[in-house]
């Protein structure tokens, strides 16, 4: 089968790298001179900068990608534990460091205020049950039709979650210390959520990063997406940058796709994935007559959205790696 993979981020590499060890030929195109979408690179006056994410978590999911394959990530890149996970700055004076190991983290949770471990281990482990729920029912489970989530024993796992909390209630459920309260809080605006709006489920990011530990890739976040393309290539996928998508061409006889519009001209395909933005996918990739009805332009416009992030690369003619750790939180 030929299929087309829209988007040269982790996630097009990824299900590229998949497809094609699973004997399809694929055509994957980034529109960007570089590969990477926002997990991508900036070399400048002998610098090198991570422009996206930074902080691994669960690494066992990047090596799904090569088991996939049947290969050994180990021999496209190197990931390590860290020792302590960042630092916490509540003033210049005032500096809290938080460590994986578990007895440590009682020792810190202790010095900040006395019996304050027991609130915070309950905390984890209540997140920590709705995380496995999570997993193995909605996160590594497939829906492919409406019957297979709309269901009484799927509702009935959902509403486990307590997906109608927020974040920072929870929290001051079960921890009192302001201190540790914006410990755990923080977390929500990796993906652009004030915790006060954010959902209680997104506090797995805190559990997660707290009972497995936050990993570092040598090289930086930057050698996973060059991982990913000697995996691609070595699997035969054709990955062109410079390509543009400008249409993903609809049948509208039976409405599926059948192709895409790339810098001008038309490619056929029998499949096509498309990880761009999903308002940008459907905005500008696609025509007007074929969008669905809940998904029209103005209700597009009209969601609500994560807000932004100001981001700041900052080349230093110093080695701080005595003075601070790798991540810092103000």
């Amino acid at each position: 089968m030929k299929i087309a993979v829209i988007g040269g981020g982790v996630s097009g590499l990824a299900a590229a790298s998949r497809l094609a060890a699973n004997g399809h030929q694929v055509d994957l195109y980034e529109k960007n001179q570089q590969i990477g979408g926002r997990m991508n690179q900036i070399k400048q006056d002998g610098f090198t900068f991570d422009m996206g994410p930074t902080i691994v978590m669960m690494p066992e999911i990047y090596r799904d990608v090569f088991n996939y394959a049947q290969k050994n990530m180990n021999d496209y890149l190197e990931i390590k534990q860290l020792s302590h996970i960042y630092d916490v700055y509540f003033s210049e004076t005032d500096q809290i460091r938080v460590p994986t190991d578990l007895a440590q983290l009682r020792d810190m949770l202790e010095s900040i205020e006395p019996n304050s471990t027991h609130g915070f281990m309950s905390f984890l482990t209540d997140i920590y049950e709705r995380y496995e729920i999570a997993r193995k029912y909605f996160l590594e489970r497939t829906f492919r039709k409406p019957t297979d989530f709309y269901n009484p024993f799927i509702i009935y796992q959902g509403m486990k979650l307590k997906t109608f909390d927020k974040a920072d209630n929870l929290i001051e459920k079960y921890v009192d210390n302001e201190k540790i309260q914006k410990i755990l809080a923080f977390q929500t605006l990796y993906i652009g959520i004030d915790p006060k709006r954010s959902p209680s489920l997104y506090s797995i990011i805190p559990m997660i990063e707290l009972m497995f530990g936050v990993h570092f890739i040598k090289g930086g976040m930057y050698s996973f997406v060059r991982a990913l393309q000697t995996l691609n290539e070595e699997l035969g996928t054709q990955i062109y940058t410079n390509a543009n998508v400008e249409e993903i061409i609809i049948d509208g006889r039976y409405k599926c796709a059948e192709g895409l519009k790339v810098n001008g001209h038309i490619e056929k395909y029998d499949k096509i994935i498309c990880t761009a933005d999903f308002p940008y996918a459907t905005s500008s990739l696609i025509k007007n007559e074929h969008h669905p009805k809940k998904y029209t332009t103005q209700k597009i416009d009209n969601m609500d959205y994560s807000c932004s992030a100001f981001l700041m690369y900052i080349g230093v003619d110093k080695d701080l790696s005595e003075d601070i750790l790798l991540h810092n939180v103000i």
